[in-house]
């Protein structure tokens, strides 16, 4: 079995193990700035489940100790390296599987997306705004955004570092969204 995973790594291209460490990056960020708040679940923990996207996102957080005011679930993507084609892809699954799933708008998981860089940042969040209002979701769907180099950098649950797509100049803290 082992020899078989050996092999197999071997035929993984630079830049899926480029992402994986980039989740790994991320996992350990949240971890560090929201103690105790959520756990978090990678994408081989999330296969299969009907209530998210196929293919699985990135991350998913779910807050340990729910609020009535807060975001509880969170879907997190990692686009640091992704090609802009499969980004786009990416976020319309997002908004179909948004605009299907038939729990309450206000039970379903908020959207983070993480950039490369606070150029691509600024891309992303206006290319979402633009098709949440191609849909007709803007207002309802939310998704927010960050780069991974304040990502990582973050040390507290009470910095701001997540932009929402529709009011980019006023970032927030997971913790005190509301």
């Amino acid at each position: 079995r082992s020899l078989a995973n050996m092999i197999r790594n071997a035929s993984l291209s630079e830049g899926f193990i480029d992402h994986n460490l980039d989740v790994l990056r991320a996992y350990l960020a949240l971890e560090r700035s929201y103690p105790n708040t959520f756990r978090i679940f990678a994408k081989s923990e999330l296969t299969g489940r009907d209530d998210l996207p196929a293919p699985a996102p990135d991350l998913y957080l779910s807050r340990k100790e729910p609020a009535q005011s807060r975001y509880n679930k969170f879907m997190l993507e990692i686009f640091t390296d992704t090609p802009l084609f499969a980004i786009k892809k990416r976020i319309a699954a997002h908004m179909e599987h948004y605009d299907e799933d038939a729990r309450e708008r206000r039970d379903y998981p908020t959207v983070l997306v993480v950039a490369s860089d606070s150029r691509a940042e600024k891309r992303l969040q206006t290319y979402i705004a633009r098709m949440l209002d191609h849909e007709g979701l803007d207002g309802e769907q939310t998704f927010y955004t960050t780069s991974m180099q304040v990502l990582i950098s973050t040390e507290s649950e009470e910095v701001a570092i997540w932009r929402d797509v529709l009011e980019p100049d006023a970032p927030v803290s997971l913790d005190v969204l509301p």
